[in-house]
């Protein structure tokens, strides 16, 4: 397949926008986070069993706030699509067809983290449960300025308005779905809080933020091409 060019003029990879802005675009080339270039929390599973997981014990983020919740990916043909990043957290969730799983959490500053966190694992109450420990100084992972793209500058106490144009996003090769985008708060939130996937046809509002980190999320930066364009305006702010 021949690989369509974007209506969207590349930019060569804008990776810093400040409000005000109309838009802003994010490109796979540009814009990937690979996990595989990442060191990450690792559990080697069997696809055939159906695992129980949850966690136990909680991190200090620093200025991010303590969690007891990771994100992860689930790796493995039987893994449906939609079914691959999730959150792992101190309610037990079920896990299957996965041959293994990766854990982390996103920090700017991993340096100052402390806390123990563990991965419970639990297969039926005839086998004793089993933790594996997630360590803040291994797990804990920075996105650099040069992989995502971030909006600064925003006024938490309005709603803004997110239109999503995509223009064929591609990423290990296939047209890409959703992307993440990270929301920033004035004060600290549980990850699955602010971490948000958007599917790309995304129409909505966003409020209570003071800036948006948004990334495509893949095993591989392999195969991508297209863009991710992004119209933002404030709710109720007079025509432009």
């Amino acid at each position: 397949m021949v690989a369509v060019e974007p209506e969207v003029e590349d930019d060569g990879g804008r990776y810093l926008y400040s409000w005000p802005t109309r838009s802003f675009s994010v490109w796979p080339r540009y814009h990937t986070v690979a996990l595989n270039k990442r060191s990450v929390f690792e559990l080697a599973l069997e696809p055939e069993t159906t695992y129980s997981l949850s966690t136990s014990g909680s991190l200090d983020l620093g200025a991010q706030g303590r969690t007891q919740i990771l994100m992860y990916y689930a790796e493995g043909a039987r893994v449906p699509e939609a079914s691959r990043f999730g959150f792992l957290s101190p309610t037990a969730r079920s896990i299957r067809g996965a041959t293994k799983l990766y854990a982390w959490v996103f920090d700017s500053d991993p340096g100052d983290n402390s806390g123990r966190l563990n991965v419970v694992v639990r297969i039926s109450k005839y086998i004793p449960e089993r933790t594996v420990p997630f360590y803040a100084d291994q797990h804990v992972t920075a996105l650099s300025d040069r992989e995502v793209v971030r909006v600064e500058g925003l006024d938490p106490g309005e709603k803004y308005r997110l239109v999503f144009r995509p223009d064929s996003p591609r990423v290990e090769d296939v047209p890409a779905k959703q992307v993440l985008c990270l929301h920033e708060f004035p004060r600290p939130r549980q990850i699955d809080r602010s971490y948000q996937w958007y599917d790309v046809k995304f129409v909505g509002e966003v409020s209570g933020v003071d800036g948006l980190t948004c990334m495509f999320l893949a095993w591989s930066n392999a195969g991508t091409s297209g863009v991710l364009e992004i119209d933002i305006e404030r709710v109720g702010a007079p025509p432009r």
